[in-house]
């Protein structure tokens, strides 16, 4: 198993959202944790508690594990078109149908991620970065402004 880097992560850059969706098509359990984790902005503990049931009026309650603090996400076309597409009640699955642990999620994503040709640093949190990078460059503000 490859180590993961840890410290300061970096966001995507445009190419590297092309060469991903090139490489895992819609419909895919990949996409579908990409498009959550991209357009939520939220940390793998939270994308694995996601269900059905918190999804509501085009909106995901999302209780966060790291601050108890309760979000209400504006679900965007991209998880909202990937998540029509599951039957399970948990939105995040293994290939045997279970919810993911934010351990084992986190690993698979990894190899996800190198399975797509993506350079090592790369990772799972660089999309918490990148939303909020796309939320500053929309003009979003918020009372903070970290993302770790």
């Amino acid at each position: 198993m490859k180590l993961l880097k840890v410290g300061a992560w970096r966001a995507w850059t445009d190419e590297e959202f092309t060469t991903f969706e090139g490489h895992w098509p819609p419909g895919t359990i990949e996409r579908r944790a990409y498009a959550l984790a991209l357009y939520t902005g939220q940390r793998k503990g939270d994308l694995v508690l996601m269900t059905r049931a918190q999804r509501k009026d085009g909106f995901i309650r999302v209780a966060q594990g790291k601050t108890d603090e309760e979000l209400w996400i504006s679900e965007h076309r991209e998880p909202s078109s990937e998540l029509a597409a599951t039957d399970h009640m948990s939105l995040l699955t293994t290939s045997q149908g279970e919810a993911f642990d934010a351990v084992y999620f986190g690993a698979w994503f990894a190899d996800v991620i190198e399975k797509a040709g993506l350079p090592d640093d790369c990772v799972l949190h660089g999309l918490r970065k990148t939303a909020a990078r796309k939320l500053a460059e929309a003009g979003a503000r918020g009372a903070d402004q970290s993302c770790n």
